[in-house]
């Protein structure tokens, strides 16, 4: 009794069996009773339980790859695992794991009655051992990281209980596995689920963690060690205990040479070398710290995953699809514009600069949406929770991606409006009605606000008026608030949202709620990544697409699984984008972003600058990329004036020509020359929405 009192409860379980079975079979009475109804209870158990579905992807890593499918970014999970095949693991780690685990393995089918009698009677004495067949173990792990693909910790816990029951099935599940694959196959997937260490399963995995090789190429004393871990991955860990984990290293070797796979000669040489001699860790970071100059790029993407209901039904499970999915995700990102995005933003503004101040860049292709770079001068840190030079925050998204609350864009919002007045027939040139200020509420359609009147001014202090491609290029405000009156805030409200435009504070613009005047001069959140994109619906020829960070996923069964939808859609007409285009390009070479211009390329853009001067932006355009320059203190509204930036100090008040012109200058040229891009030119505009007409009326 008192060895029966020390097995577990697979243990007794299968004493009870044998005992049963040999009673029965020599006639011993009434003990036979018992015994057979033991017996029975475990056949019924055992036609009771449902056939095991072990099929399906093991947990492996996510892979993030640039644009070009095969530079990699990042990689992404919870069980650090690289499936291979039987034939690329080591023979000496194959005959470790069999000497240490399952010496029985080729001779039995799934349950090894001797090995447990084996283990049963050194259990009596005091040394604990398991008695489970390299199949059983395969069985238990593959449950396990079944169910914590499905997030279902009930499942792993049944998986791992100690319990009569989980043994029955855990043995049923064997016999069926023995039946349906050969012992190679069952070798080949033990050696790829189970787990070598913290955080480490599978041989492939864990040669490169250990020794910085591959499994294929894993020396008897590396073999030895690695299948000694598995029976207590903490404990037997040997970058932490190296001491007891060549005690066990030993014991395998020993095994390995009374089992025949070694010779003396290979036992005594593989023992003499110690364990902290062998050991090569590679201690590579995972997630989106290893996409070195492209960290905010990657976040933005698992968020759009995170996001994407496709994915999964909560948001954990989403997260489950990426660090257990196993996938190949192709990104949209662009090498060359990123190397350059980065260079550009860090050269200007360094991570650690006295001024604090942050600068962020995003550049979206348009006609596509696809997001070609997307950099900022802050270091990337997911745990940064003070403010400094390291961050968890990417400036150039919304909160949703793992972003800001978003910045005031200033006059860059223009392109809204004059979008809205030429598809309504209004012309670049079409005279404004007579002014009347201060602006009254009641004059403005749509408007949320129940404040009496507006006193804005321009950018110099007047209130000067003027046709709206004089306005666009001097850069006044007062032109673009009459043209509102005259459209109303509803009609702008739904350009901006065909055009991509989405308040990263409050969402959808068109929420009658949040619609005042002031949106038309920039009084709304924005990103770079929405600034961008909202330039590129006007770049393409009046398509707007949302911007997308991925182009193709690529599941673990080399399957292509559906991507992020861009869904584009023609949101202006041709002619009326080929002439905000002109209008634009009008803007760069003759107003205020004078010097904008790219070479012989056609640019169009606009700079803003938000009140106080809190905030600075220069957006700019070619055919093939519509780019974002942010430069402003993130962290609180402080004006920008009279500071040191990198090595120049800068007096009075900023304004986007100080930084964010020559930024997007800097970038575009490096981008063009490196590409060497195509000259395509800007279309033709409209005549007739270019010409003079008369006065709108409100």
């Amino acid at each position: 009794m008192k060895i029966y009192n020390r097995l577990g409860a697979f243990g007794k379980f299968i004493l009870l069996a044998i005992v049963g079975g040999l009673i029965l079979g020599i006639g011993l009475s009434p003990f036979a009773l018992a015994f057979n109804q033991v017996k029975t209870g475990a056949d019924d158990a055992f036609a009771n339980i449902q056939e095991a579905n072990l099929s399906g992807a093991l947990s492996s890593p996510t892979t993030l790859y640039a644009n070009d499918g095969k530079t990699e970014l990042a990689t992404f999970y919870t069980q650090d695992r690289i499936v291979v095949k039987l034939s690329d693991i080591s023979v000496n780690l194959q005959h470790a794991v069999i000497a240490r685990e399952d010496q029985r393995f080729y001779q039995h089918h799934g349950i090894d009655i001797r090995g447990t009698l084996r283990a049963l009677v050194q259990t009596s004495s005091g040394n604990q051992q398991g008695g489970s067949t390299l199949t059983q173990q395969y069985v238990k792990n593959v449950l396990i990281d079944q169910a914590l693909q499905e997030g279902d910790p009930i499942g792993v816990y049944e998986a791992k209980e100690d319990s009569l029951m989980r043994k029955i099935k855990e043995a049923k599940y064997a016999f069926e596995v023995e039946q349906k694959m050969t012992k190679n196959q069952i070798l080949e997937g033990y050696l790829n689920v189970v787990p070598f260490g913290p955080n480490v399963y599978g041989a492939e995995a864990s040669a490169r963690h250990y020794f910085s090789k591959s499994a294929k190429d894993l020396t008897i004393g590396e073999s030895a060690l690695i299948a000694c871990i598995t029976k207590s991955p903490s404990v037997y860990n040997p970058l932490t205990n190296p001491d007891v984990a060549q005690e066990q290293r030993d014991l395998t070797l020993k095994q390995m040479r009374d089992q025949g796979y070694i010779t003396e000669n290979d036992y005594e040489i593989a023992k003499a070398q110690k364990v902290v001699d062998m050991l090569h860790p590679s201690n590579v970071p995972t997630g989106c710290k290893m996409a070195v100059g492209e960290e905010f790029f990657c976040d933005y993407v698992i968020n759009e995953i995170l996001n994407d209901p496709q994915y999964g039904e909560t948001k954990q499970i989403r997260q489950n699809f990426i660090n257990r999915g196993g996938l190949k995700i192709t990104t949209t990102l662009d090498l060359t514009y990123q190397k350059h995005a980065q260079e550009t933003v860090s050269s200007y503004i360094p991570a650690d600069d006295a001024s604090g101040i942050a600068a962020a860049m995003t550049t979206v292709e348009p006609g596509t949406g696809k997001v070609l770079a997307m950099a900022q001068n802050k270091t990337y840190d997911p745990s940064a929770t003070q403010r400094g030079s390291s961050t968890a925050i990417n400036y150039n998204v919304g909160l949703e991606e793992g972003g800001s609350r978003g910045f005031s864009p200033g006059s860059t919002m223009k392109v809204v409006t004059l979008s809205d007045w030429l598809k309504h027939g209004h012309s670049l040139n079409e005279s404004l009605p007579r002014l009347r200020y201060p602006f009254m509420n009641n004059t403005f359609a749509c408007n949320s606000q129940s404040e009496y009147g507006w006193s804005p001014k321009n950018a110099d202090g007047g209130k000067s008026t003027a046709v709206p491609l004089i306005a666009l290029e001097k850069s006044w405000n007062i032109p673009f608030i009459q043209m509102g009156q005259v459209l109303g805030l509803c009609s702008i409200s739904q350009t901006a949202k065909d055009m991509g435009f989405v308040d990263s504070l409050k969402g959808d613009i068109t929420n009658p709620k949040y619609l005042t005047p002031q949106m038309i001069i920039g009084n709304v959140n924005a990103t770079p990544l929405t600034m961008a994109n909202t330039y590129a619906t006007v770049a393409s020829g009046g398509i707007h697409c949302n911007p997308v960070g991925i182009s193709k996923i690529i599941n673990s069964d080399d399957v292509e699984i559906p991507s992020p939808d861009p869904g584009c859609s023609r949101v202006l007409e041709q002619n009326v984008a080929n002439t905000l285009q002109y209008a634009f390009k009008k803007s760069v070479t003759n107003g205020l972003a004078n010097g904008e211009g790219i070479g012989s390329y056609d640019v169009g853009g606009k700079t803003g600058t938000s009140d106080e001067a809190w905030y600075l932006w220069s957006i700019g355009f070619l055919r093939q990329s519509s780019t974002a320059v942010f430069v402003g203190n993130p962290d609180w509204q402080q004006p920008l004036k009279a500071m040191r930036v990198g090595k120049v100090y800068y007096g009075g008040f900023f304004y986007p020509g100080l930084l964010c012109i020559p930024m997007f200058r800097s970038y575009m040229t490096a981008v063009t020359n490196d590409l060497k891009l195509e000259h395509l030119p800007f279309g033709e505009p409209d005549q007739s929405l270019i010409g003079y007409k008369k006065a709108s009326s409100y």
